[in-house]
């Protein structure tokens, strides 16, 4: 396929100012780690398509991922798969793993920042659990717009069998038309392309401001066509949570105003969004365009969530339009994140930033833990000794099982210790004939007393008693109960 391409790798000196962290130095009194930095203007920029892992690297970081320079081509499918699952159904909080293989779950928009999480080397306190850390990234929240533009000039037109040129200019192009060449059957009904303005000159220290993305669609993708959206980069700062037991990191905007711009050189914007273009035209073949497959699914999926909240009022057109918004969100994050990642791993550019970090207080395996652990269990133990000795061993004390429910009814009433003596015997013939009383214990409390085991202190009541209380032994004013199996 022949199509018009700038170097979509290249990424201008700016660009290295880009920061995410790197290594962190944890103190109990806050934290500090390494960020990204970007201010080595002396490397060639050929260096920037270098890709991960290569000679010079090695393979040690194999097990944390996939870093690359090239994010439009070497994590496509990543890419890709955000872009299905941008809108969630259930109108929650969007859960999406990290690009790389470090664990780590973003809740929310990721911003394009905390890419470092799980990439860099967490150092503190020996004998400390690291719970969390939090610190502030400067990137940019990245505003998406769009419209259906009825009269765009970017189109698909049939060139030859099997070939479709995506062809026109757009809002902010400079330097004439787009031209890409996609490949489809019949009528192109598979086809979808999209168009980003390229750049005139590719060693301008400044590149020209991108933010226009157009769409062109064949029949399979009518909601696609004549699609046209507005990216805006803001500059902004964020707070950076990161939880390191659930592996959460959450991001979210400050309201400063004083933001410097990480990329002045725009290059870094014109390039990412040059990424769609180039991802377009590579994952449109003769059947399908799975770019346009992921944004049907993310449309899909704002559609089932307005239906689930019973809202019935909203255009095909707006959820479309939504749909489409919120995919681009996903993907632009995505890649600034990428980027960010290919600059800590394969750029190795890092500074230092402040923070604040979570450790526990006691940590299992600590002189102090251990130290308290050893005197609890020699309490324990001392005091295990010393009932075995005034027990002689637990020699003759009745039976007590605590499962079984008149065991632990008469362990813990009143008297109980004469109606265990009494009622926990071996004596079979005793059972279902053992003699209590209800007594007074002269501080307006009532006890179990067991017929014959009375205790003097105890003064006996005259009280009521229902057609099962026999009355005997005690004189007029007592009552006594039959206790079968050691139950009143």
């Amino acid at each position: 396929m022949e199509r018009r391409h700038d170097p979509p790798n290249q990424l201008g000196p700016a660009f290295w100012l880009h920061c995410a962290t790197r290594s962190l130095c944890i103190r109990l009194d806050g934290l500090q780690c390494h960020l990204g930095c970007c201010n080595d203007t002396s490397r060639d920029r050929r260096e920037d398509r270098r890709q991960h892992p290569d000679s010079q690297l090695g393979q040690h970081d194999l097990s944390l991922g996939k870093f690359s320079y090239s994010v439009g081509v070497q994590l496509l499918g990543s890419l890709l798969a955000g872009a299905a699952a941008a809108s969630p159904i259930h109108n929650s909080s969007r859960m999406h793993e990290k690009l790389d293989s470090t664990g780590y779950t973003y809740v929310g928009r990721s911003y394009g920042v905390g890419s470092s999480v799980g990439l860099g080397q967490v150092n503190f306190k020996e004998g400390r659990d690291l719970l969390g850390w939090k610190y502030q990234e400067v990137g940019y929240a990245a505003k998406v717009n769009c419209i259906y533009n009825k009269s765009a000039n970017f189109v698909l037109n049939k060139k030859e069998t099997l070939l479709w040129a995506a062809e026109g200019e757009m809002p902010d192009s400079d330097d004439g038309g787009e031209y890409s060449n996609y490949v489809g059957y019949g009528d192109g009904n598979n086809v979808l392309a999209i168009g980003v303005a390229h750049f005139k000159d590719h060693n301008a220290t400044v590149a020209p401001v991108r933010r226009y993305i157009s769409f062109a669609g064949g029949f399979w993708y009518k909601f696609l066509d004549q699609a046209q959206c507005e990216v805006d980069f803001e500059p902004t700062r964020f707070n950076v949570t990161v939880n390191n037991l659930g592996k959460n990191i959450t991001v979210e905007p400050t309201n400063d105003t004083d933001v410097p711009d990480i990329d002045p050189s725009r290059w870094l914007k014109g390039v990412l969004l040059r990424q769609f273009e180039l991802i377009a035209n590579d994952e449109t073949n003769l059947y399908v365009s799975t770019v346009g497959s992921a944004f049907n699914n993310s449309i899909t999926g704002h559609l089932l969530s307005l239906e689930m909240n019973g809202t019935t009022s909203v255009s095909d057109n707006d959820i479309n339009l939504r749909g489409i918004e919120n995919a681009i969100i996903s993907m632009v994050d995505d890649m600034l994140a990428a980027y960010a990642s290919a600059q800590l791993v394969v750029g190795n550019f890092k500074d230092n930033v402040k923070g604040t970090v979570r450790v526990t207080a006691v940590a299992i395996g600590e002189k102090r833990f251990a130290i308290a652990a050893f005197a609890l269990n020699m309490v324990v133990a001392f005091i295990f000794l010393l009932e075995a000795l005034r027990t002689r061993g637990w020699k003759d004390l009745p039976e007590f099982d605590p499962s079984d429910i008149r065991h632990v009814m008469i362990a813990a009433s009143e008297g109980g210790g004469s109606l265990a003596k009494a009622g926990f015997t071996t004596d079979s013939e005793k059972l279902g004939k053992i003699q209590v009383r209800y007594g007074e214990t002269g501080t307006g409390r009532y006890a179990l007393a067991v017929e014959e085991l009375a205790s003097p202190t105890v003064k006996y009541e005259n009280m009521r008693s229902d057609s099962d209380i026999s009355y005997g032994g005690a004189g007029r004013n007592s009552v006594t109960h039959s206790v079968e199996g050691g139950m009143i």
